[in-house]
């Protein structure tokens, strides 16, 4: 029988991407993601809850599977039909309850992100970037910060990149860092390294679907301009052109 933590990682899983479904209805609602960018997020996200579904199944009918390989149960034990009926029974109650937390937490009293609005601290964070090297935003005060939130499926995502690859040709000797930050978390390293190569430079690319959260990236791209003093600057979401990413970092150096 899979261990537990197994099962509660499948879970952690699943409730990820339903806290990411949850702020991308709460987007749309509000005005800020088209319907066609709408429609195109939902798919995938409930694409992989799917996947995660099916994986759960999976699991819960291998664990049954496995329980008849081993030595028999003392004789009052419960039946093996009986064990796997009350594990799925834990696992539909887990599920329950963590849909209602989500619905409470992001529908019931309403989402507010942190960091995400002019002149508020920015939130800091700590990651490991594709190519194994340890890093946080704190770390890079004293510098101006170019946060970019994305997806490596994300075609605006692969505009921005282009006009990103120009600041950082321009700025990248001025004290300018430019983070990209991958909020899905489905993509690997090898993903996203791959995603570099091809539209990208040697600026910081990794996986961060946590720190997209803190940040209510709901919408990619979303790109935040940090000042020196660790404080947000400039937030847009969708593509932001380089004229206008040059324009207010100059007011920043």
């Amino acid at each position: 029988m899979p261990e537990e933590d197994e099962i509660q990682s499948i879970l952690s899983k699943r409730n990820e991407l339903l806290i990411h479904i949850e702020k991308l209805e709460t987007s749309y609602n509000s005005g800020q993601v088209s319907k066609t960018d709408y429609e195109v997020i939902r798919n995938r996200y409930e694409k992989k809850l799917k996947e995660v579904d099916k994986s759960l199944g999976t699991t819960k009918s291998g664990s049954v599977r496995g329980k008849g390989r081993r030595a028999a149960p003392p004789p009052h034990a419960r039946s093996a039909r009986q064990r796997s009926s009350s594990v799925g029974l834990v696992v539909l109650i887990i599920i329950a309850v963590a849909v209602v937390a989500v619905l409470y937490l992001f529908v019931g009293k309403g989402y507010t992100p942190t960091g995400t609005e002019l002149n508020q601290t920015a939130p800091d964070f700590a990651l490991t970037g594709i190519d194994g090297d340890s890093f946080s935003l704190g770390s890079y005060r004293d510098n101006v910060v170019v946060l970019d939130f994305m997806a490596t499926w994300c075609g605006p995502c692969i505009t921005e990149m282009g006009h990103l690859k120009q600041l950082y040709t321009d700025y990248r000797n001025q004290g300018v860092v430019i983070m990209s930050i991958d909020v899905d978390p489905s993509q690997s390293n090898e993903t996203i390294r791959q995603f570099k190569t091809s539209y990208g430079d040697n600026w910081i690319f990794a996986s961060g679907s946590d720190a997209g959260s803190t940040y209510g990236a709901t919408y990619i791209p979303t790109i935040y301009i940090i000042n020196k003093q660790g404080q947000v600057a400039y937030k847009n979401t969708g593509v932001t052109e380089y004229a206008t990413l040059a324009a207010e970092i100059n007011k920043l150096l």
